[in-house]
């Protein structure tokens, strides 16, 4: 995939943090998950700072959650692990 692409899910990823905002409010799992896939979609196309900054608000964001699930919050934080390592990397 192109990085075009990946803006242009992006947006879609922001589009549904926004409306998963306004619907269930900003504490509601799929908040955080179109956070983390908007965080993937930067990371991909070489925006690392910004899908750092992405994956931190998710994780953030899951771990206050009552009913969080472990391997979903691992997962977050090893994706988050693996956009420091493109940004020190290239």
């Amino acid at each position: 995939m192109d990085k075009g692409k990946f803006s242009i899910a992006a947006e879609a990823f922001q589009d549904a943090e926004r409306l998963y905002t306004e619907q269930f409010g900003a504490s509601h799992p799929r908040v955080a998950e179109a956070i983390a896939y908007r965080a993937w979609c930067y990371a991909k196309s070489n925006r690392e700072a910004d899908a750092v900054e992405l994956y931190r608000k998710a994780i953030e964001l899951e771990s206050k959650r009552p009913d969080r699930r472990g391997d979903r919050l691992q997962q977050l934080v090893q994706q988050l692990a693996w956009a420091r390592s493109k940004m020190t990397n290239g």
